[in-house]
């Protein structure tokens, strides 16, 4: 199941992380997916908040992601960690910024291409966002018919 991860996951822009409170309140919310590296995804976090604090206490989490062509659903259980490390989280702001870049440029020509007119879109740096590390620890696949399938990373 990993290269069929690996390859739906470079279809993605975003995932759905869910994180959990020291009370268990569950918090789920998109974040930008900037890279697969290894056996690591790298998220960014533009609203630096409830996720944020959440894995100060407990850094379990899970992803969600859909394969729209079967309608099969998938979530990554494993543990988040900051990158706070200055060297990794400013290359990894360039990173981000390139990407941004291309995904802007490949929606407005995607847009001409297809006769319509773009929507106003603010591009604009962020002063500070979140960088999360994921190790994925198992994997789940949950069939449109209920089937459950589930192993190790």
């Amino acid at each position: 199941m990993r290269e069929k991860i690996q390859s739906l996951l470079e279809t993605k822009k975003f995932l759905f992380m869910a994180t959990s409170d020291n009370n268990g309140a569950p918090n789920v919310a998109p974040k930008f997916l900037l890279k697969i590296r290894r056996n690591a995804i790298y998220l960014i976090d533009y609203a630096i908040g409830k996720t944020w604090e959440n894995l100060i206490i407990n850094p379990r989490i899970s992803l969600a992601m859909i394969d729209d062509n079967t309608l099969t659903g998938y979530r990554l259980d494993g543990t988040a960690q900051r990158v706070d490390k200055k060297a990794e989280y400013d290359g990894m702001l360039k990173e981000l910024q390139k990407k941004e870049i291309h995904l802007t440029a490949t929606r407005i020509i995607e847009d001409i291409h297809a006769g319509e007119k773009s929507s106003a879109f603010e591009f604009a740096y962020h002063a500070h966002v979140a960088i999360y590390k994921v190790t994925v620890h198992t994997i789940a696949e949950i069939w449109p018919s209920g089937t459950v399938t589930r192993e190790k990373a």
